[in-house]
């Protein structure tokens, strides 16, 4: 009988662990290169550590690209979702479940005139802003005491460079890495000033304000891992060497 017992417990055990290494773990994310890409086989900074993490960590994933405040929100509101690339900023503190920093990235102004390089010189200038809706850019100048009405909040495409160009805007604050990349994905001749950076943000991979421990646990442990093994900088190297 006891040997009964011992068997099923195998097989039980044995179930559950493939059920766990079968689990789909949703992804929730945007189109914002280099750090998340949504065509191709390549998928970004972001999305290539952590669909290795998920990998590493014996799950599968399934990558949702939603306008960035909707999926800020779906996830903060549901359970053992992630999401990326999302700064950590005392706004969203107490919304996630922080699992790990994959990257740290300045945040400066683009202009087309002439260089930007500080909040008091937006200010002064009452110079307008393109910012994504719902970005940590946003919040950013807001917190700053820069006027909403210089702001124009928008959800981030492909417009942003042509708004640079034809004046709509005076400037575009953004992650130093992903206005560059745009700028030379463009193809535009034109050159764009980046000014001094204005702040660096830790960009994590977050989950859920509820969600389960494993999940957070191996996932974590696949990105220390992935840090450790030089995984994490062979892929950023792929995306910004030469940049």
């Amino acid at each position: 009988m006891k040997k009964l017992f011992l068997i099923v417990g195998m097989v039980l055990a044995f179930a559950s662990a493939r059920e766990a290494s079968a689990r789909t773990l949703e992804i929730y994310t945007l189109d914002a290169p280099p750090l998340v890409i949504e065509q191709g086989d390549n998928h970004g900074i972001h999305g290539d550590v952590l669909l290795e993490a998920v990998k590493r960590a014996g799950f599968e994933a399934k990558l949702v690209f939603l306008p960035w405040r909707r999926g800020q929100d779906t996830v903060a509101n549901g359970e053992d979702m992630l999401i990326i690339p999302l700064a950590r900023t005392p706004e969203r503190e107490p919304l996630y479940t922080w699992i790990s920093n994959i990257y740290t990235v300045e945040r400066t102004f683009a202009t087309v005139d002439a260089p930007l390089d500080s909040i008091d010189q937006v200010k002064s200038k009452k110079a307008t802003v393109l910012v994504g809706q719902g970005s940590a850019q946003e919040q950013l100048l807001l917190k700053s005491g820069v006027d909403k009405a210089q702001l124009q909040s928008q959800v981030i495409g492909k417009s942003e460079i042509e708004m640079l160009l034809s004046g709509r805007v005076n400037a575009w604050l953004n992650s130093t890495p992903e206005t560059l990349w745009k700028w030379k994905q463009s193809g535009h001749k034109e050159k764009v000033f980046i000014g001094k950076a204005i702040a660096s943000d830790d960009v994590y991979v977050a989950c859920s304000k509820k969600c389960s421990t494993d999940i957070t646990g191996p996932i974590g442990k696949a990105i220390d891992g992935m840090r450790q093994d030089g995984s994490i900088k062979k892929i950023i190297d792929k995306y910004l060497a030469g940049e």
